[in-house]
């Protein structure tokens, strides 16, 4: 289960930076 943790932290930290980085080059 802390593997999985791991991945999804991880994951989900990906996801906000790509997010951050989309509302940039929006804006």
């Amino acid at each position: 289960m802390q593997f999985l943790g791991f991945w999804h932290v991880l994951f989900l930290d990906c996801f906000k930076s790509l997010s951050r980085n989309h509302n940039t080059f929006s804006n």
